[in-house]
């Protein structure tokens, strides 16, 4: 049986919730990624930030990357996954709350990876139409919430 932490994308890259937006604008371009993950002082696993969140909750919104933390921007409470959970934990999670990304965390809750809808697809795991219908369901789900963002 195939398990989550067989497909995740390592390392995780991490930003302390207190930290500004800029900084984690530059983790994000330095290491070539779309999101962060966001942990405590423990460095458990507390929020998902995303280059569209930056662009979509700080930037349009008129707020300064300088003094906005990522706490005050990020997802709180994402969804997470354990790295030994078997691939179709992940596969219902991403389906059941309509999302690109899960993070792979270890049993105190702290980020080790993330796994995605992509490397699902790589792994021929789901299959081609289920892929399909969830990635619209997705963007539907976007779509829907882009409306509501202030």
């Amino acid at each position: 049986m195939a398990v989550v932490g067989d497909i995740a994308a390592y390392p995780a890259f991490t930003i302390k919730q207190d930290a500004s937006v800029v900084a984690a604008a530059r983790v994000m371009r330095d290491e070539e990624v779309g999101d962060v993950m966001v942990v405590d002082s423990d460095g458990r696993l507390v929020g998902m930030l995303t280059d569209r969140d930056v662009a979509v909750r700080v930037v349009a919104a008129g707020r300064d990357p300088e003094t906005t933390t990522v706490a005050e921007v990020c997802t709180p409470d994402p969804i997470s996954i354990r790295g030994v959970a078997p691939l179709e934990e992940a596969e219902h999670l991403l389906r059941t709350h309509l999302i690109h990304r899960l993070p792979v965390v270890d049993a105190d809750g702290r980020p080790i990876g993330l796994v995605s809808l992509e490397d699902l697809a790589v792994t021929s795991y789901v299959e081609d139409h289920e892929l399909r219908d969830l990635v619209k369901a997705i963007a539907r789900s976007y779509q829907l919430r882009s409306t509501a963002i202030p």
